[in-house]
């Protein structure tokens, strides 16, 4: 059973969930019903029965899920689900249909030592300190538009899960209300 069901989700992430599923549907109902019927209605195994043809159903499924798993061609799966993936953000997906979010990881709930070890040294770069970080306090980098950082620190703020047009509006945001509060 559970050989099966790694292999369903290998299946699954191969982008072949209908196959997947359609297998695992025609196993219940060719397979599980009528092989529950004869072993609880001819055999009179009761319980037993419906359990025996649960696992002579599971067993099966997981065979033929394996199988799928080793004959897989997974240079052009793995291109199909690239291609996918593109073309999902090419639509609309999370990453372009939200373009003025962040679209890494959130770091801002994170204490200092809590960050992993990429975005505590691309916060670093950007000027922040384990006390400027902590005490939700800025450096002056965050003062900047896009353009006015080094490209390292352009790289520093895609790792922290900023994009151009993102942190143009928290750098907006950030030095409107330095203004208001002057």
């Amino acid at each position: 059973m559970s050989i099966g069901s790694v292999c369903w989700s290998i299946v699954e992430g191969q982008g072949r969930v209908r196959l997947a599923t359609t297998i695992e549907m025609m196993a219940s109902w060719l397979v599980v019903i009528p092989l529950s019927y004869v072993f609880v209605f001819v055999f009179r195994y009761n319980l037993v029965g419906v359990v025996a043809a649960l696992v002579v159903a599971y067993t099966i499924t997981g065979q033929i899920m394996g199988y799928l798993v080793f004959t897989s061609d997974w240079t052009e799966l793995s291109k199909a689900v690239v291609q996918r993936s593109e073309t999902s953000d090419d639509r609309g997906g999370v990453a372009s249909d939200q373009s003025n979010e962040r679209t890494c990881p959130n770091y801002d709930d994170f204490s200092w030592d809590d960050l992993p070890t990429d975005a505590q040294a691309a916060a670093g770069i950007l000027g922040y300190t384990k006390k400027i970080w902590d005490n939700d306090g800025t450096p002056a980098s965050v003062d900047k538009y896009w353009n006015q950082l080094t490209q390292e620190q352009q790289l520093a703020a895609q790792t922290l899960g900023f994009n151009e047009e993102s942190w143009d509006m928290d750098s907006s945001s950030s030095s409107s209300s330095d203004e208001s509060s002057q």
